[in-house]
C-alpha cells in the first residue's frame, strides 16, 4: 500500500484523529526501514574477509624524520604480506582469527623473500538487524576498523577499546572506483580518518579504502607538524608519512 493510497482511505472512512496519527507514523517508520535496507549495498558486507587462508600483499612506504628537518626524510620501503590463519580465544573469551604478518625487502621485488614479522588478530561477528564492529588487535592495541552496516556518514571511534585518544572514522564514500598500482577496483568503500588539512602548523590527511572480497587495498596517513619553537619549527618526533598499497 502506497502513502497516497493510505490517505485516500483516511479521506473515505471516518477514522479517529489519534488513530490516523498512529498509522501515519507507523507507515513512515516502515517505509523508512525499507528505504534504509535498500540503500545498503550487499557488497559492503564483504569488505572485511575473515576466512582462513586469505592473504594480501602490500607495497609499504614508512617515512619518519630526525632533527635534520622535513627536507631529510628517513624512508623504509618494503613488501608486507598479511595472511589469515587459524583461530584462538582472546582475553574476552571471543574466537578471533590470527593474522600472520610477513615482511620482504624492497630489493627482492616481486621475487618475495618473506620472513615472519609479527602476529595480530582480527574479529568480526555479524549481527542481523543491528550494528556491529570489525576489529583488529595490532601490536597489543585493539582497534575498531569498521562499523556495519555500511552507509555514508556513519562515524565511530577506532580507539574506543584502548587507552589512546579518540580518533573518529567516517564512511566518506561506499561506492567508488579506485586504481591502485595499475589495478582498478570497483564498489570500494572509503573511510576518512583525518580530513585534508594544510595550515601553518599542520599538514595532515588520512584515509583507508576497502574493496569487496579483498579488504583493505590502500592506506594513507600523513601527519606533519610545525609547532616547535626552534629552527624551522618542524616537530620531527611526531611527524610521519605512511602508506600501504595492495
Amino acid at each position: 500500500m502506497s502513502f497516497c493510497e493510505l490517505f485516500q482511505i483516511f479521506a473515505v472512512y471516518e477514522i479517529p484523529d489519534m488513530h490516523k496519527i498512529f498509522w501515519i507514523v507507523a507507515l513512515i517508520l516502515a517505509l523508512g526501514c525499507d528505504r534504509t535496507k535498500n540503500i545498503i549495498p550487499e557488497y559492503t558486507e564483504n569488505i572485511f574477509p575473515n576466512e582462513e587462508g586469505k592473504f594480501r600483499i602490500y607495497f609499504v612506504g614508512d617515512t619518519s624524520y630526525n632533527t635534520q628537518g622535513v627536507d631529510f626524510p628517513i624512508s623504509d620501503v618494503f613488501f608486507k604480506k598479511e595472511q589469515l590463519g587459524g583461530t584462538e580465544v582472546d582475553l574476552n573469551d571471543r574466537t578471533v582469527r590470527r593474522v600472520e604478518v610477513f615482511r620482504s625487502p624492497e630489493s627482492a621485488g616481486t621475487n618475495y623473500e618473506f620472513s615472519f614479522d609479527r602476529l595480530w588478530t582480527q574479529y568480526v561477528q555479524p549481527v542481523e538487524g543491528a550494528n556491529y564492529f570489525a576489529e583488529r588487535t595490532e601490536d597489543n592495541q585493539r582497534f575498531v576498523k569498521l562499523q556495519f552496516p555500511v552507509f555514508p556518514g556513519v562515524r565511530w571511534n577506532t580507539n574506543q577499546f584502548n587507552n589512546q585518544p579518540s580518533l573518529i572514522h567516517t564512511y566518506q564514500s561506499i561506492d567508488t572506483t579506485v586504481t591502485v598500482r595499475g589495478v582498478t577496483y570497483e564498489n570500494c568503500v572509503m573511510v576518512l580518518i583525518k580530513a585534508r588539512r594544510k595550515e601553518p602548523f599542520t599538514d595532515e590527511f588520512s584515509y583507508e579504502i576497502y574493496a569487496p572480497e579483498i579488504g583493505l587495498i590502500k592506506k594513507y596517513d600523513r601527519n606533519l607538524l610545525f609547532n616547535e619553537s626552534t629552527g624551522d619549527g618542524f616537530n620531527s618526533a611526531e611527524s610521519y608519512i605512511y602508506y600501504e598499497e595492495i
